[in-house]
């Protein structure tokens, strides 16, 4: 008998000890991917003294063929060198910046002075672009910009999506998004210097993903801040959309478009509000997608999933990166 005893302490030590290691483990291997995905594409920014806005645009999509209003947040954008009218979605869940293959081949046949280059690894770039963003008043400057190659245009290609402006382009920035009135802006302004009333939510915003902390009913849960995930107010992953207690039954949608795949959606209503900061969000929906496994694998409290621009729509958020800061504009 006492030898079980110290057998099974033995055990209980070791148990606890594992527990230990992957709770240091987690975060600090994250910490560390987190650090390498927080690439700085843009060499220059410039912007006036002013504070300065650009509008946002929304794009509709389509989900069990019904149409959904604010789907695609986008922005209007110049290319320094090409006379033509680009939008770039506003994707922080892209920790870089892109351009589109299929759009640009078209675009540069007529400029033929832009140049391409390959990488070492096979991945293409374009070389030397300004973008201009808020009517060419901010302006980025980057040597080299990633193409990507998206599998199906045709559901991209009436709104002349030229890429995705990614977290790079706020990274030590401070970025404003105005659901009141539908504009933004990218400053090197702190979020303490701007003039606004706000409320700071829990946050971890320095680097690639955005992280900002909430509660399902009583549980402590965090989301990636992610603007491409614009009509979600969570995804997870199927198990942890599984293993919510106090929520209705799974449905099915199909289907969404990302990075040129059509992906099916699980959902289940909460019957608990949603809380960051001082708002609380009821009756909304979680979703789950069989690509965000990943989420499984990671304590809720570090990551329960992401949440996209539908809880913050009529509100003012800002994000200074540089100082860590997430506010909510009172």
């Amino acid at each position: 008998m006492k030898r079980i005893k110290k057998i099974l302490k033995v055990i209980l030590y070791i148990v606890i000890v594992l527990v230990i290691i992957t709770a240091i483990a987690v975060p600090v291997g994250l910490n560390y991917f987190r650090n390498k995905l927080s690439v700085n594409t843009f060499e220059t920014f410039s912007e006036p003294k002013q504070l300065t806005f650009g509008k946002i645009v929304w794009h509709d999509g389509e989900i069990n063929g019904l149409t959904v209003k604010k789907m695609g947040l986008f922005i209007p954008v110049k290319i320094e060198g090409i006379n033509e009218n680009f939008y770039m979605q506003l994707d922080l869940g892209a920790n870089s910046t892109l351009l589109d293959e299929a759009i640009l081949n078209k675009v540069l046949i007529n400029y033929p002075n832009f140049k391409m280059s390959v990488s070492k690894k096979g991945k293409n770039f374009l070389d030397n672009v300004t973008l201009k963003l808020a009517n060419s008043k901010l302006i980025f400057n980057a040597k080299k910009i990633p193409i990507y190659g998206e599998k199906d245009i045709s559901k991209i290609d009436s709104l002349y999506k030229i890429g995705t402006l990614g977290y790079d382009a706020i990274l030590n920035k401070t970025l404003i998004l105005d659901f009141k009135n539908n504009r933004f802006s990218i400053t090197n302004k702190s979020i303490d210097d701007l003039g606004y009333s706000i409320k700071l939510v829990d946050c971890s915003v320095n680097k690639f993903p955005a992280f900002i902390s909430a509660k399902i009913g009583n549980k402590k849960v965090r989301f990636i801040f992610d603007t491409g995930s614009s009509i979600f107010p969570a995804i997870t992953s199927i198990k942890n959309l599984n293993s919510i207690n106090k929520a209705g039954e799974v449905d099915t949608l199909c289907c969404i478009h990302a990075w040129g795949n059509d992906y099916k959606m699980l959902r289940r209503k909460l019957s608990v509000p949603i809380k960051i900061g001082n708002d609380t969000f009821n009756n909304e929906y979680v979703y789950a997608t069989r690509k965000d496994q990943v989420y499984s694998y990671l304590p809720n409290w570090y990551l329960f999933g992401m949440t996209g621009n539908i809880l913050f729509d009529g509100k003012i958020i800002i994000i200074d990166t540089k100082n860590d800061k997430f506010g909510i504009v009172e």
